[in-house]
């Protein structure tokens, strides 16, 4: 769940994993379909909310960018909560103690935030050229890429724009970098990843991970 674009300032107060709501697992039972449902109780539910439009609060427990579970069932006043999971590569455990951020964001997202300072380049986004073709997965739609990436099996109408990828967005608040954007950018190499210059400000260099928690709902 990628944010609009216009959320791009972070709050006074510096927020870690630590500060977090973290959810204390004290059971994994087994859940249909080959799932498993660990159930526990959180420290606190700063951060964590209940969306109207799902009728359900939602969220993720982290571990990395691919360990992580989906939230379920929540009680307010007693703070116990029950998951439900399809068992990955990390294995829920009694006693282990996660944080939780909040169904807006993704694991994903997160894992970028937090990856080093090293890991990170300013840099201008080169206009390359770009392949456009109709997707013979799905009828109608126009796919794009790179033109150095192999176009799929079976396109058709498929033609070459020159220097067509001009931009890109910021993985956190998906704002322009490049033509019609932000002069510049900050380009993470090892995930292929772009941040603007606020959001890297803001949270990577400040490893504040604020924006987890302050949010505004937009569904």
């Amino acid at each position: 769940m990628r944010p609009k674009a216009h959320v791009r300032r972070a709050s006074l107060k510096r927020v870690t994993l630590r500060d977090l709501a973290h959810f204390t697992i004290r059971t994994v039972k087994p859940a249909p379909n080959k799932q498993i449902a660990p159930h526990g109780e959180f420290d606190h539910l700063v951060g964590v909310r209940y969306w109207r439009s799902l009728r359900e609060w939602r969220g993720y427990l982290y571990k990395s960018s691919r360990d992580f579970i989906l939230g379920s069932k929540l009680d307010r006043r007693t703070k116990k909560a029950v998951m439900v999971a399809w068992p990955e590569r990390w294995k829920p455990r009694a006693g282990d103690a996660v944080p939780f951020f909040d169904y807006e964001w993704d694991p994903a997202q997160v894992s970028l935030a937090l990856k080093p300072l090293s890991s990170w380049k300013k840099s201008i986004v080169k206009p390359v050229d770009q392949v456009r073709y109709r997707d013979p997965k799905v009828p109608g739609y126009w796919a794009s890429h790179l033109a150095s990436a192999p176009v799929a099996n079976g396109a058709t109408d498929v033609h070459m724009v020159k220097k067509g990828w001009d931009h890109e967005h910021c993985y956190l608040c998906l704002a322009r970098i490049g033509r019609k954007g932000d002069a510049f950018g900050y380009f993470c190499k090892p995930d292929s990843a772009w941040a603007c210059e606020p959001c890297f400000k803001a949270y990577i260099a400040a490893r504040n991970l604020s924006l987890l928690i302050e949010t505004p709902p937009r569904r």
